[in-house]
């Protein structure tokens, strides 16, 4: 049976306020780049999931539902990038 356990030490406390910071320069920054284009609510919810991804990435401490939410973060990077 695989359990989801979920630790935050000083490293992974450092690394989700970094994530948190540099997000929010990218949400900040892509204002007005997009304005009110048709795909800013589409890249917003993106960045949302991304940030969902990485966040949980940062704190599980079982090796199968790092790789799961690592993979899975590779989802909205493609859609982001792809536009």
């Amino acid at each position: 049976m695989v359990s989801m356990f979920i630790r935050i030490d000083l490293l992974s406390w450092l690394l989700v306020i970094l994530l948190a910071f540099l997000f929010m320069v990218m949400i900040v920054s892509s204002f007005d780049l997009l304005g009110g284009r048709e795909g800013a609510r589409f890249f917003y919810f993106m960045i949302g999931t991304l940030i969902l991804f990485v966040f949980v990435c940062f704190i599980v401490t079982n090796y199968f539902f790092f790789y799961l939410t690592f993979e899975c973060s590779v989802i909205p990077i493609f859609m982001v990038i792809l536009g």
